[in-house]
Order: structure tokens, then sequence, then C-alpha cells
């Protein structure tokens, strides 16, 4: 039997707005490094990834584009549409022109991933696999066969509204605890978690 084909999509938001909530603690420009940097990371565990048929960032920033692209991914301008999940949408019918089975959506904001947590994702099968975020009500990442079985719903309470979503739609749905997928930076707080987890494995 052949392989399903699965693609990875990351959706980037334009740097300039991206992580409002780090202005007490990080210049405009810092912060915008700082997506860069973390982008760079997750792009970087894709391509280590087994298993992946490619990966698409869906933005509307020239930067991040730029970074998507030396990394070898496919770049799609969200710029005619708006909102994430409508950005989500457009990356679906780019990946259906592609004959893809299998589509796993990856915040671009999880800098503790790697290659070995993204396969764990990429085992869970056919239907809908949901990682939540470290409060447990967020989705950090979504694995959906076939591509466009379930609307998007990312938002506040991601994580119950998908499931009811693929509950109503019949399809089999599972929860899976990826701790590496779960930590993503909004706030000051993520960052000093990020720096707590950094000091233990120095420690280790």
């Amino acid at each position: 039997m052949a392989q399903p084909r699965t693609w990875a999509v990351v959706p980037v938001k334009r740097l300039a707005d991206a992580k409002s909530r780090l202005a007490g603690v990080m210049a405009p420009t810092e912060r915008q490094a700082f997506c860069l940097a973390m982008l760079d990371d997750v792009l970087a565990a894709l391509g280590r990834t087994p298993g992946l048929a490619g990966t698409l960032v869906v933005t509307a920033d020239d930067e991040a584009a730029a970074h998507a692209r030396a990394a070898g991914a496919r770049v799609v301008d969200e710029a005619p549409v708006a909102g994430l999940n409508a950005a989500l949408d457009l990356a679906v019918m780019g990946l259906r022109a592609e004959r893809a089975d299998r589509m796993v959506v990856l915040p671009a904001d999880v800098p503790l991933v790697t290659p070995e947590a993204l396969a764990s994702l990429l085992a869970a099968g056919d239907g809908v696999t949901l990682v939540p975020d470290r409060a447990g009500v967020g989705t950090n990442g979504l694995s959906m066969a076939p591509v466009g079985a379930l609307p998007f719903r990312f938002g506040a309470s991601s994580l119950g509204r998908h499931c009811k979503e693929a509950q109503a739609r019949g399809l089999p749905v599972r929860v899976v605890d990826i701790p590496e997928l779960a930590l993503d930076i909004d706030t000051p707080d993520d960052l000093d978690a990020l720096m707590a987890v950094r000091a233990a494995r120095r420690r280790a």
C-alpha cells in the first residue's frame, strides 16, 4: 500500500503584529527576530521528520516567506484573507491540488519542537488528532485525514471546538499529549517556562 502523502502547514502572522503580549519584555525588533528564530527551528524540525511530502507556510510577511523558502518550504500568500482559520482554508485548497492525503497544522512558535515529537503526531493515523497546549484548552498540533475533513476553529478554547466538529462529522478524534509541542510562546510567563525547561536540560 502506498504511503499517504502528508503535508505540514505552518501559519505565520505578519511579524510587525506578532507577540504583542511580549512588548513589556522585548523591543519590536527583538520580538520579530525571536519569531523568525522560532520559525526557523520549526522548519528545521519538519525538514528532519520522515514521512512528510512537503511543508507549506501560509503568511503575508515577506521576511517570514523568505525564511520559509530558504528552508525548502512552499509559501502561500494569506494576504487575500483575514484571520488564521481563513488562511488555513487557503492551505487546504493548495494541498488538494497537490493530492495530499493528510495535513498536519503546526504553530510557528513551539520552540521545543523535535523531529521525534512530530513523528509521534504523524504516527497517530487517520481521522483527527489534536495536541493540546500546556493549559489544555488550545490546539498546538492538528493532524487531519482526509485534507479539509474538519473546519478550523483556532482561537479561544479551540481544543474543545475542534473535538466537537470532529464528533459532529463522525470522524475518529484523538487527543495526544506531546510535551515538546505543548509550550507555545505568547506571554512573559511562557518565556519563563521555556527558560526553566532549557535550564533543566542543561543541568541534565
